[in-house]
């Protein structure tokens, strides 16, 4: 049996933990019973409540073992000492009871772990980046470097990515660009050849626009109070810090004086407050918005309904690293998609006929790319970028990686 410890500082029971994490596990779990996973992760205590039972019932059948820890917010930077240290506390009583052969860490903070096993115990170490975090939480105005604890933060972090990234046996990179970047920086014992890129991945029988008649669409439709000929734009997920909402919203009230029948749907857990406020600041009735949180197995019939993707992403360097689950999601479901130039969206949409690049936020541009926009057009999603962006496809990658390292 070779075990595997897997450390997420994303919870199972948060959305990106149903969808990005455990879809990999008990896939590469069904294709060799050889591994057994350990995963630890942190959880928030309402989702935990809700979905603890959802998780255990998902991983009952498989070599999983869930280690659940509670994941702290406040205050700032202390509490994620305590959970570091928790962590800490926890891999190496597992480790000593379990011998792990390989430790594979979501992100930065659990790659401190990670890094900790491999230089310790010899344990081989997977970097599962998920994005240039350090530079993520500056580009998101969630670190001024001003302050000197955050300044002192960020330069401890940029130190660490570069042991990452030199003592990791793989490294996962969401996106080419990413990838490119990191060729350049002069880190010893990294080549290409160790960067390993698996875009977020979609489940193509969930995300299946085959799976709903018209009659499932026109008694949604129903249900949401929207007439027959609205063209509904959707944004799908939480907003954040790098979703720009005023230039959607912006975009969205152009769109109006275009398509008086449209109105835009948010499904997202965003304060749905924040976004009525800022609709309002701009113009636009409460009425022509619909903001609402389904969980992940409704998400594909509400995306059947809609005739539009929009999301734009604040450019920044960090960005390049970046790959929105959105996007796969939106092209499962065949729906032309708005969007801007982050990450590898050009790379990914090149040979998707009905994407509309936002290069420049403004009115002028905003017009133009609505001015070009067709309906009602057959859409088609070639079988190259089908099988990148499958779920399929990243388990495969990813027990490659298993196999390949674990000699």
């Amino acid at each position: 049996m070779k075990k595997i410890l897997y450390i997420s500082y994303d919870g199972l029971t948060d959305p990106l933990g149903q969808s990005q994490i455990l879809p990999y596990i008990t896939g590469v779990c069904k294709k060799n019973e050889e591994f057994y996973f350990h995963i630890i992760s942190f959880e928030k205590k309402e989702r935990f409540t809700q979905n603890q039972r959802l998780i255990q019932n998902n991983i009952s059948n498989y070599n999983i073992s869930w280690h659940p820890l509670p994941y702290t917010k406040s205050p700032p930077v202390l509490s994620t000492l305590k959970d570091l240290l928790a962590l800490k506390i926890h891999a190496k009583k597992l480790h000593k009871k379990e011998k792990f052969a390989i430790v594979h860490c979501r992100s930065y903070i659990p790659a401190l772990i990670g890094l900790f096993l491999k230089k310790k115990y010899g344990v081989q170490f997977i970097f599962d980046m998920r994005g240039f975090w350090a530079d993520e939480r500056v580009d998101g105005e969630l670190w001024n470097l001003k302050n000197p604890l955050y300044k002192f933060i960020y330069t401890f972090f940029k130190q660490k990515e570069k042991e990452y990234l030199q003592h990791a046996d793989m490294v996962i990179s969401l996106t080419h660009n990413a990838k490119k970047e990191m060729l350049t920086w002069d880190i010893p014992n990294l080549h290409e050849k160790k960067i390993n890129v698996i875009p977020c991945a979609v489940d193509f029988n969930l995300f299946n626009p085959d799976n709903f008649s018209i009659e499932d669409k026109i008694r949604l439709k129903q249900e949401l109070n929207i007439p027959k000929d609205t063209i509904i734009l959707t944004y799908l997920g939480s907003i954040g810090t790098w979703y720009l909402l005023d230039d959607m919203l912006i975009f969205f009230r152009m769109f109006k004086a275009k398509y008086p029948n449209s109105i835009f749907l948010f499904l997202t857990n965003e304060n749905k407050e924040r976004i009525l406020k800022k609709a309002k600041h701009f113009s636009i009735e409460e009425n022509n918005l619909i903001i609402k949180y389904v969980n992940r197995n409704n998400v594909p019939h509400f995306l059947s309904v809609s005739n539009l993707g929009v999301f734009f992403i604040k450019p920044c360097f960090s960005k390049k690293a970046s790959f929105p689950v959105k996007l796969g999601e939106f092209l499962a479901m065949k729906i032309p998609i708005v969007t801007n130039n982050i990450g590898d969206n050009m790379h990914i949409l090149q040979n998707f006929k009905e994407k509309y690049i936002i290069n420049n936020f403004n009115e002028m541009e905003f017009k133009n790319k609505i001015d070009d926009i067709k309906f009602n057009l057959p859409l088609t999603l070639s079988d190259e970028l089908k099988n990148y962006l499958s779920l399929e496809s990243g388990i495969e990658k990813y027990y490659s990686i298993y196999q390949s390292i674990d000699k």
